[in-house]
């Protein structure tokens, strides 16, 4: 072992980050620390208050972004911890956010976010009435992402609509991968699903 890190209470459930040589850690505690990746020293550390399911997310290397369960999303400093500004969603934030270019893609509560993070505001939502409980998969302009009432659904994000729905027997928690025209899929049923997608250009 070469160090390790007591960060006080609460497991660490979503995955740290790397930005530059600090390494991004949030807890189910509410703890947002900043470590030294090659020494474990702490730079600085922050309570939040709120459990961190979701990962956070670098947007460069200035300001990273991270959901707590309340639904609020933060803009951070990678230097000292502190919050830039925030956006608030409904509550219920447990799958990471996904990034692509200048938006990020959150999901709460059944709601499919898409905020300017530039600019600080929410420029669209999608309700799908289901619990989000996976990280998106991108790809070909589609999002493909699971919920907790048995559903994976493939958004358009160009649209930004629901192009393709299929329910399964069981939970899905996990995120599912496109893999040259195929969605696989993990279930709570305890199967592994593959479902060849039938429209166009879905290939990755």
């Amino acid at each position: 072992m070469i160090w390790r890190c007591d960060l006080g209470s609460g497991s660490i459930f979503s995955t740290p980050i790397l930005a530059s040589c600090n390494l991004i850690v949030a807890t189910l505690g509410g703890e947002l620390a900043s470590l030294d990746v090659e020494c474990g020293k702490v730079n600085w550390r922050s309570q939040r208050g709120k459990p961190f399911f979701s990962s956070p997310v670098l947007l460069n290397e200035e300001i990273f972004a991270i959901g707590d369960v309340s639904g609020q999303v933060k803009f951070v400093k990678v230097c000292d911890g502190s919050t830039k500004y925030s956006v608030d969603l409904d509550e219920g934030m447990f799958a990471s956010m996904m990034k692509i270019d200048s938006r990020i893609y959150a999901a709460s509560k059944g709601k499919l976010y898409c905020i300017d993070w530039v600019n600080c505001v929410i420029e669209w939502l999608l309700d799908l009435k289901s619990q989000i409980t996976s990280t998106p998969f991108v790809f070909t302009g589609n999002f493909l992402l699971g919920t907790s009432l048995s559903q994976i659904f493939i958004i358009d994000l160009a649209k930004k609509t629901v192009s393709l729905q299929h329910k399964f027997q069981g939970d899905i928690f996990s995120s599912p991968v496109v893999w040259n025209g195929y969605a696989l899929v993990g279930c709570r049923d305890n199967f592994l699903y593959s479902l060849q997608l039938l429209f166009c250009d879905v290939k990755n």
